[in-house]
């Protein structure tokens, strides 16, 4: 991510890292290691508590690599992503930045002479840098210094420990290569070199200076426990199907200086909105929005212009606002705030927030049984395009407007419904509704005249209603509610109590009449005749129910295990759409969503009519307790979810053609799904999309596709190529050029009996155009004796293969030298390569010696030129001198081929000692004096009469001081010696 003014200057990119942050200046790399038990107890205690979260101490570590040495340069971003992102982080605009670019890789062009750097990620989202090195470049120029660790230390795999203090981060032992004719990698010996705290290169072998070089270590974070990286927080669509997700991202600031440091959680962290195309392949943007407090994006809308309406539940004093709206001043503990983007997301159209001096985006949290009900807010368009909003406040003096409900807040946190115009955010009408305690609601629609429908939890017994006709139940503490008030919010139209229970989702049918869906603790509301019972008895349960217009009756009531609802809606049709997280014991029904287990804590299903029924239920996912922060998800009308889901299992993959297949970071990461599970059965037949793939050809190729769609009328293909869409039937389409392309095929059908008209499927397929494959081999290859060699046809998956041994694989591995054959074809096309394999010469080695001598014993090695000699005591040299006995290893590495050896050496020394000693201690001649002396010679002295005068097991020129003028014999032993046993005698003279 390149810097336009949203970081500090001397940032000029940022990546991402599981576990951390990097970012990359002129002079060098930072990287922001951050604490994982940290991040994991902040998602713990965000869940719980925001507020509590907001305030936690979070464990840095910052660790700065310098270039030693460099020359000035500038980094540049390389390979353009199509995506990119918007910054909205503070009430700065000059620090605001949009359509900020993505790029695969950044460069630093002649960072030492002759020597290029060039950062880029990998598939798991760690960070790797190459040095490309050109012809004549010295590797010995390059240096990385280490500021701020707490230790470094090369390991005895050749890889780098860095110490910090939240934990250890490994580089691995460095590979370098030389690309050869042929294309292929040429192995160069690599090691890191140590110097204080200075990281170099060395190539112990040389390497082939006038072809390019490529030195390429990667970082790896290896933190000991898993971390929190995004929350999931809401989800919502626009008309062209686009996704939308919102999440909570734990982020770093660039760190002023190296070493370990502490943060606030308040403040370090990013909400982050990302838009999707509606296949989850494409993402188009992914916007950042916060101040220097808690900020989460709580709920999202899309108008029909496509630009997105965000609420935001904020601990901030700099959240992004603009002039013109409601306020730019916040309010107190904790506001709401409303932001207005372009249908781009790279421009904040309006941004207001919305509160008064105590906390208005309180995170209330009730249990329902093991159902968790969460929420601070909601929001919906008005068809005019003005913004109401709901939420709940314990500000006195909320902004409200005259001739409202209600402007004096009752209890200690009343609910609220605000209208803001579309345009500004400016302030249109706003009243509290609330009794004596507190009033929590969770969900808010709009009739067709626009009055605005709100459901939610009280514990206020003295709550505003219209009617009492439902018992209602404080033992739990709360009951819910249903109000409907006058479209300019001035008058309660219809308000009721209900239950022991909680109101989770208010939705209303194609004739206006509500449906609500919630938790009860209690028998109330029963399951009525017709309608659904599914699971047990056993309380809480789930309930969803329809009321009359002035709801004072039930029309209908399925219960349902207890689920925490997090989308809910009708379609024209009157089935009924219901998702959330629990572990439920249904029947699977109409199929497992693919790549889904039974024992997952997602769920999803459809009702018909009345709830009369269960037409669909799919548990989605994995093992595993998921879940989300918000819940505002989003069902369209025609049964189509959009959820967000705050998963850290690690085991669901999305589609390989998925924007990001699998979890990169070490713990919480955002899933966004859209599930359509548009109700089979009812009065509308089963609209299906199905496409036949034709067969793969060789470009350029004309591909007839074929259609076994069902129940559509209009349909639209896209080839995947860039060319118009077609809205034939069954279309042949001519692709000029090899790839593998997605084919989408949506279909629709008309009404039918006035339900379920103008419904949407769609499905995709990839096909291949390929090419007549390239050269698939290098020219050579080596092969190291009593080994084998694996040949690899290095071209696209999809081939068959045939070489000349008769084998069909990829890979052939060949134990014998020679010329070996392979074809490669794609079906249709075909080529031949061939390579040369070559046996490696053995290197001669010395043979074990033993010798009589006094001097050296020279040990060569001899091996085909430049091949790399190391003896054990670090010499490089062919030629070893050695003067004692001993076993010298050696290791010979030719060709890539390692060869070792032991050679045993025995010196054997001649040895004739003295036969006349003068000791009269004057230095000279005054003791029986061998040369060399060896260690282990034994002695025995005797004088003329045969008595023993002197033995010693281990003589050292010792003896002869202080003995008596004469005659002594001697016997001498010692192995080490040509001849092991001497006798002889000496003449100790005065």
């Amino acid at each position: 991510m390149a810097n336009r003014g949203q970081w500090p200057a001397a940032v000029r990119y940022r990546a991402n890292l599981p576990g951390g942050t990097a970012f990359l200046t002129s002079t060098g790399l930072v990287y922001d290691w951050l604490l994982a038990a940290d991040q994991q107890r902040l998602h713990e205690v965000l869940e719980r508590d925001p507020a509590t979260g907001a305030s936690l101490t979070l464990h840095h570590h910052a660790v700065f690599v310098d270039f030693v040495g460099a020359q000035a340069v500038e980094p540049a971003g390389e390979q353009l992503q199509t995506a990119y992102h918007n910054y909205f982080i503070g009430n700065d605009p000059h620090h605001w930045a949009g359509h900020v670019p993505l790029y695969n890789e950044v460069r630093y062009a002649g960072l030492y002479p002759g020597t290029s750097l060039r950062c880029h990620s990998t598939a798991s989202g760690q960070l790797e840098y190459d040095f490309e090195l050109a012809p004549g470049a010295s590797p010995a120029a390059i240096g990385l210094r280490y500021r701020g660790a707490s230790g470094l230390q090369l390991l005895e795999d050749g890889s780098l420990l860095v110490r910090t203090s939240v934990g250890s981060v490994r580089e691995q032992r460095p590979v370098a290569y030389q690309l050869t004719a042929a294309g292929g990698r040429q192995a160069v010996p690599c090691r890191y070199t140590l110097r204080g705290t200075t990281v170099g290169f060395v190539l112990p072998a040389g390497y082939d200076t006038t072809r390019p070089l490529v030195i390429d270590p990667v970082v790896v974070a290896t933190y000991s426990r898993s971390t929190s990286d995004q929350l999931a927080m809401a989800a919502t669509y626009d008309a062209a199907g686009n996704a939308y997700s919102s999440g909570y991202s734990f982020g770093s600031g660039f760190p002023a200086s190296p070493g370990a440091y502490q943060t606030v959680s308040k403040g370090s962290n990013e909400g982050v909105i990302q838009k999707f195309n509606p296949q989850c392949t494409n993402l188009f943007y992914a916007t950042f929005l916060g101040g220097n407090g808690d900020d989460r994006v709580i709920a999202m809308r899309v108008n029909a212009a496509g630009e997105l309406y965000a609420l935001s539940g904020i601990y901030s004093t700099n959240f992004p606002v603009t002039g013109g709206s409601l306020s730019t001043t916040p309010g107190g503990q904790g506001d709401l705030a409303v932001t207005r983007f372009n249908a781009a997301g790279s421009a904040v159209l309006a941004s207001t927030y919305l509160g008064g001096s105590s906390n208005d985006a309180p995170y209330t949290s009730f249990i329902v049984g093991s159902q968790r009900t969460m929420s601070i807010g909601e929001l919906v368009l008005h068809p005019n395009g003005d913004v109401l909003v709901t939420g709940s406040t314990l500000s006195a003096n909320f902004p409200t407007t005259g001739g409202t409900l209600s402007q004096t807040l009752r209890g200690g946190q009343d609910a609220f419904v605000t209208c803001l115009t579309g345009n500004t955010l400016g302030m249109r009408w706003s009243t509290l509704l609330g009794g004596n305690n507190i009033d929590y609601p969770r969900d808010l629609t709009l009739t067709a005249a626009g009055e605005p429908v709100l459901a939610g939890i009280t514990v206020s017994a003295d709550f505003p209603v219209t009617t009492r006709a439902f018992p209602v139940s404080l033992t739990a503490g709360y009951t819910g509610f249903i109000t409907r008030l006058s479209a300019t919010g001035t008058t309660l139209e219809a308000s009721v109590l209900f239950g022991s229970s909680s109101i989770s989702k208010i939705t209303l049918d194609a004739s206006g009449l509500p449906i609500i869906a919630g938790a009860s603790i209690g028998t109330f509301p029963s399951a009525t005749a017709g309608a659904v019972q599914l699971g047990t008895a056993t309380l809480p349960s789930t309930f969803v129910a329809g009321l009359t217009a002035d709801f004072s009756q039930l029309r209908y009531v399925g219960r349902l295990p207890v689920i925490d609802i997090s989308a809910f809606q009708v379609d024209d049709c009157g089935h009924l759409y219901l998702a959330g997280f629990n572990f439920l014991s249904l029947p699977v029904t109409g199929g497992l969503l693919a790549g889904s287990t039974t024992n997952a804590g997602f769920h999803t299903l459809t009702l018909d009519v009345g709830a009369s029924r269960l037409l669909f239920y799919s548990p989605f996912g994995t093992n595993g307790v998921n879940h989300t922060h918000s819940g505002s998800h989003r069902f369209t009308r025609n049964g189509t979810l959009y959820q967000s889901i705050c998963d850290n299992t690690r085991s669901y993959a999305a589609p390989s053609n998925a924007y990001s297949p699998t979890n990169r970071t070490n713990g919480y990461d955002v899933l966004t799904i859209s599930i359509n599970q548009e109700a089979a059965g009812g009065n509308a037949p089963t609209l299906l999309a199905s496409i036949t793939r034709p067969d793969s050809a060789c470009a350029p190729a004309r591909l007839q596709f074929g259609n076994g769609s069902r129940n559509a009328q209009r349909y639209r293909w896209t080839f995947g190529d860039g060319s118009p869409a077609d809205t034939t039937f069954a279309p042949s389409h001519l692709y000029a050029a090899p790839g593998t392309y997605r084919v989408w095929l949506r279909v629709r059908r008309a009404a039918v009996g006035g339900c379920g008209g103008n419904t949407l499927d769609s499905t995709s397929v990839l096909v291949r155009v390929l090419s007549i494959p390239g050269r698939a081999l290098p020219t050579t290859a080596v092969l190291c004796p009593n080994s084998t060699v694996t040949l690899q046809a290095v071209v696209g998956a999809g081939y068959s293969y045939r070489w000349s041994t008769g084998a069909t694989t990829r890979t052939l591995a060949v134990s014998q030298p020679g010329t070996y054959r392979v074809v490669v074809s794609n079906g249709a096309c075909s080529t031949r390569d061939s390579i040369l394999v070559r046996a490696v010469a053995v290197p001669h080695f010395p043979a074990d010696t033993t010798l009589c001598t006094n001097g050296n014993l020279n040990l060569q090695v001899r091996a085909a030129a430049g091949s790399t000699i190391r003896w054990d005591g670090g010499q490089t040299t062919s030629t070893l001198p050695v003067s004692t006995s001993g076993v010298y290893g050696v290791t010979v590495t030719t060709n890539g081929c390692t060869f070792t050896r032991q050679v045993r050496v025995e010196l054997r020394r001649t040895i004739l000692p003295p036969n006349v000693i003068t000791p009269n201690g004057d230095g000279l001649n005054d003791m029986l004096e061998l040369r060399p002396a060896e260690p282990g010679t034994r002695l025995q002295v005797f004088n003329r009469w045969g008595r023993l005068v002197y033995s010693t097991t281990d003589y050292h020129n010792d003896w002869g001081q202080g003995q008596a003028p004469g005659l002594y014999y001697y016997l001498l032993e010692n192995e080490r010696y040509c001849q092991p046993s001497l006798k002889g005698w000496v003449e100790v003279m005065p």
